[in-house]
């Protein structure tokens, strides 16, 4: 079988280190320490792709729940609290876990004080914090996604560009065709600095 780290010569530089980041937590540590934090926004699932194949090649299975975790072959546990809260129940009846996989770049906001590595910070629940795409732009994002032909969320493709609350996400506005009268998709963002453009109140 041949490698997802570095056995494809389509593979681009940025792709194979996040593969070996993936790969090396899964060699480093048992597969029930791991866990992904997964919105299903399109960076978690670049996530979940990676850590499939990465699991795929290592020969390790998951018990699945329904039609998304068994594509991603994840266990998939849903929390309705806030980030912290949810972390602090999750790892509470999770004690094993000791890793959380997250699909955060840097230019997300407080990206840029994260390093691919990061244990959480002090007030919150003792974790390490890892950051496979953290270097990874907008662009990188979409280019993997469709070359891998990647399910993904459908706003994505009404507009969307940055999935949050429903309460301040919105269609991205430099999508809009004024000509055709409709949202373009994602994909088609020309400037990467506008991702965010949708994500306000």
């Amino acid at each position: 079988m041949i490698s997802v780290i570095g056995g494809s010569e389509e593979m681009t530089e940025y792709e194979k280190n996040g593969y070996s980041i993936i790969k090396k937590i899964f060699q480093d540590y048992a597969s029930e320490e791991i866990s992904l934090s997964f919105n299903g926004g399109k960076d978690c699932t670049v996530i979940a792709y990676m850590i499939k194949k990465v699991k795929e090649e290592l020969g390790i299975r998951t018990a699945t729940k329904n039609s998304s975790a068994k594509y991603f072959n994840l266990d998939i546990e849903t929390k309705e609290l806030s980030m912290k809260q949810s972390l602090e129940e999750f790892i509470t009846q999770n004690k094993k876990i000791k890793v959380i996989i997250i699909g955060t770049r840097e230019s997300d906001p407080n990206g840029t004080n994260l390093e691919i590595y990061s244990p959480t910070d002090k007030d919150w629940p003792c974790i390490l914090r890892v950051h496979p795409i953290l270097h990874w732009n907008y662009h990188q994002i979409w280019e993997f996604i469709l070359k891998e032909n990647i399910p993904y969320c459908n706003l994505y493709d009404i507009g969307y560009t940055s999935l949050g609350s429903t309460f301040n996400t919105h269609q991205n506005p430099q999508l809009y065709d004024e000509e055709r009268k409709e949202y373009r998709r994602a994909h088609e963002l020309i400037e990467a600095k506008d991702e965010r453009s949708g994500r306000y109140s």
